[in-house]
């Protein structure tokens, strides 16, 4: 019997909002539309209610491959020896990917693909002078409710999440450089678009990746990951100052689309 499918399906890892949040998994969320700030667990965060609503066990296993790992990559970080393990680095890489394509960022561009593959497709059917008018009428209504349900959680939706994943993963691995920044005086936040991309000569964020000059994605409040667009064989671990943790908490922020995580519960006085 196929496992069910599971209807909380976090596209902010837990294993990543954990790192934000205080020992007993409580984390300050401030939402973006009304800068209120308040205390949440992270089973209540970071997720889409049946994001994926077939197959999505088989999703959240693909999922589980890359996160499994990450423990071991946090330990060499600290002992800043990650770049004597290659199948780490290129952890990191996936790991970055993977919280590229499972994001809200890919939910909110669902719509936009099923628009346009309705319209083409629609375009296409009206172009075939062997059908009869009507014909082509119940043959457009029949694709476009089978491709909604396809393409807004179905297997459709999965299917191109991993291709997504393979095709961005193996982009990062060949072309992209990495530079880990730890930071010791101030804490990075993290939003609900963790995965942070910028284009320096158009100075916009959320950029798409072909055009991107570099992609952040903050890992602890002290550990962020870089990936540098230009292949130069650059590895290495840089100390980010507190001017420089706010640049990158403001783009965090600029990025995000409405909540942001500032870190663990402050404890009560």
């Amino acid at each position: 019997m196929p496992a069910p499918n599971p209807i909380v399906q976090h596209v902010l890892t837990k294993n990543l909002l954990r790192n934000f949040a205080n020992s007993e998994g409580f984390i300050r969320v401030e939402l973006k539309s009304s800068s209120k700030v308040r205390n949440r667990h992270i089973n209540k965060e970071g997720y889409i209610p049946k994001f994926i609503t077939e197959n999505a066990s088989e999703a959240e296993a693909r999922w589980n491959e890359i996160e499994s790992g990450m423990s071991n990559v946090y330990r060499h970080i600290k002992n800043r020896t990650l770049f004597q393990h290659p199948e780490e680095v290129e952890l990191i890489k996936r790991f970055i990917a993977l919280h590229t394509v499972r994001s809200s960022r890919v939910h909110r561009q669902v719509p936009d693909l099923i628009k346009g593959a309705v319209g083409d497709t629609r375009a296409w059917i009206n172009s075939r002078t062997d059908l009869p008018e009507s014909v082509k009428v119940e043959a457009a209504k029949a694709f476009e409710k089978d491709y909604k349900r396809q393409a807004n959680g179905g297997d459709m939706l999965r299917r191109t999440l991993f291709q997504l994943l393979e095709e961005i993963s193996t982009d990062f691995i060949k072309h992209n450089d990495i530079e880990i920044g730890i930071a010791s005086e101030r804490s990075f936040i993290i939003g609900d678009n963790p995965v942070v991309t910028f284009d320096n000569k158009k100075m916009e964020i959320d950029a798409p990746l072909k055009q991107t000059d570099v992609c952040f994605m903050p890992l602890t409040p002290s550990i962020v990951v870089a990936l540098p667009s230009k292949k130069r064989g650059l590895q290495q671990f840089r100390d980010i100052s507190s001017e420089g943790v706010d640049k990158l908490n403001a783009l965090s922020r600029s990025a995000a689309y409405e909540r942001i995580y500032l870190g663990p519960t402050l404890p009560e006085r």
